[in-house]
């Protein structure tokens, strides 16, 4: 073999083993996105004039978007709004809850129709029908009581007494996110103000129904986040990374090092020097870039400019450090890592996919939606549209907030019913924005204005 061409091979066997682990890392996610991170081909998406059957705005939230939002909560209250629970009011900016004398807990109404039948049912019964505990149940039960309808209990069971009355006048049911939303946030309050000095309320509040939504729309039925082939991923960078730093100590390799001196140094360096950049980067990732991008919300002062630039200042030393630490063992070594890093960055969000099921479940909601902002030119004559009404339009409203067509939705009641959208004054929300005339616009507003304040009331304030 020619010398020249040796020496030249000896000089760069390091930084080719480097790009081969990298190409090996490529290939791994490259395989894997190809086979488990490609969603399923869009199917014909057919203009639906009603929601598909079974989803409410809730599922069709966390279908789209993987998870239930401060815009899908607002969608959720603007339902239980038009529905009678509740009214939302915006004075000067400021929003609040207050709930109607009509509404009451849905867990009552439930256990009110249960006993209606006049027969007497166990606790555990009831507590499965209810999905409470049998404490949950007897609390339930003494409510009712103290809304004038007595209950009977006798032993473990219990029956509606024969002078039982009704509870107030029956509304439109709740969805089971809408539920969990009602009694957690007003089934024992008359009224709530959404800022963030009641921020761990409104949190605990929100949090079941998130998290219903998350796992009965985001499991692997509709949706793969693909986890293990993630971390899978990670790890393989890690051994790729131990097998190169085995290489560089290498007799006839090492003498390409400089920097520090000895074998045990430089282990120290990779080692070391690695965990502290990956701690870097995922603080400055995961940490840092949001909390600067969370600084346009409302509520986000000079406390939080000097948090972000703590946080970017506390992270990036770990990131540096870390990365001095490898390049002093190894500048290939270190910009091994580095590029490591970002391609696991990179591929993590591509390998989340929708299932087959999801996908179809996705069409017929884009369908739904297609009709919410029109179906487009001739299409929408030959579809059998409902007839608009004021009616219509607010039952449909959540459904168009979440999937982000609130103005379309509202253009099309504009143009159907133009003397009905003048000086428009829903009795479901108190805002004088809603009466200025320009209906479309003003709704926009609502859901956005609306989304900001619940995600603002529900995150710890910000010290200045």
């Amino acid at each position: 073999m020619d010398l020249h061409f040796e020496t030249l091979l000896h000089g760069y066997i390091l930084q080719a083993a480097a790009v081969f682990c990298l190409a090996i890392l490529l290939a791994y996610y490259l395989a894997m996105w190809s086979k488990y991170g490609r969603d399923p081909r869009v199917g014909k998406i057919v203009p639906l004039t009603e929601p598909p059957e079974g989803l409410t705005p809730a599922a069709m939230r966390c279908l789209r978007e993987n998870d239930l939002d401060s815009r899908g909560i607002a969608a959720l209250l603007c339902s239980l709004a038009i529905k009678g629970y509740l009214r939302i009011i915006c004075t000067d900016g400021a929003w609040s809850l207050s709930r109607r004398d009509a509404a009451v807990s849905p867990t009552l109404n439930k256990l009110q129709s249960t006993l209606a039948d006049g027969q007497p049912h166990t606790v555990m019964t009831l507590a499965d029908q209810l999905d409470l505990s049998p404490k949950g149940v007897r609390q339930a039960a003494a409510e009712l009581t103290t809304q004038g309808i007595p209950v009977e209990i006798t032993g473990d069971a219990m029956s509606l007494r024969a002078s039982g009355g009704t509870l107030t006048k029956t509304l439109p049911p709740m969805d089971r996110e809408e539920a969990l939303l009602f009694d957690h946030l007003l089934a024992k309050h008359t009224e709530i103000k959404l800022t963030d000095k009641h921020y761990q309320f409104i949190k605990d509040g929100i949090t079941p129904a998130e998290e219903s939504a998350k796992a009965q729309y985001g499991a692997t039925t509709y949706f793969l986040a693909n986890r293990r082939i993630i971390n899978a991923g990670w790890l393989l960078s890690l051994l790729l990374a131990v097998l190169l730093a085995v290489l560089a100590l290498q007799p006839g390799v090492k003498e390409l090092f400089g920097g520090i001196e000895g074998e045990g140094d430089r282990w120290v360096a990779f080692l070391v020097g690695g965990l502290f950049t990956l701690v870097g980067f995922s603080g400055v990732t995961y940490l840092a870039i949001p909390t600067w991008i969370g600084l346009g919300k409302p509520g986000n002062g000079c406390g939080g400019v000097v948090t972000a630039i703590l946080i970017t200042i506390f992270f990036g030393m770990f990131f540096l450090g870390g990365m001095l630490g490898a390049l002093a063992g190894s500048i290939t070594w270190g910009l091994y890592y580095l590029c490591a890093l970002i391609i696991n960055r990179i591929f993590s969000p591509l390998l989340k996919a929708y299932t087959p099921v999801g996908r179809a479940l996705l069409d017929q909601v884009e369908g739904f939606r297609q009709y919410l902002c029109g179906a487009g030119g001739q299409q929408r004559k030959f579809l059998a549209a409902p007839e608009m009404t004021p009616q219509l339009f607010e039952r449909y409203l959540p459904f168009a907030i979440v999937l982000d067509a609130e103005h379309a939705w509202a253009k099309q009641y504009v143009a159907a019913m133009p003397a009905a959208t003048r000086g428009y004054q829903p009795s479901w929300c108190e805002w004088d924005l809603l009466n200025e005339g320009n209906l479309p616009w003003a709704i926009t507003q609502l859901a956005e204005n609306f989304s900001t304040a619940i995600e603002s009331a529900s995150t710890p304030p910000k010290r200045d």
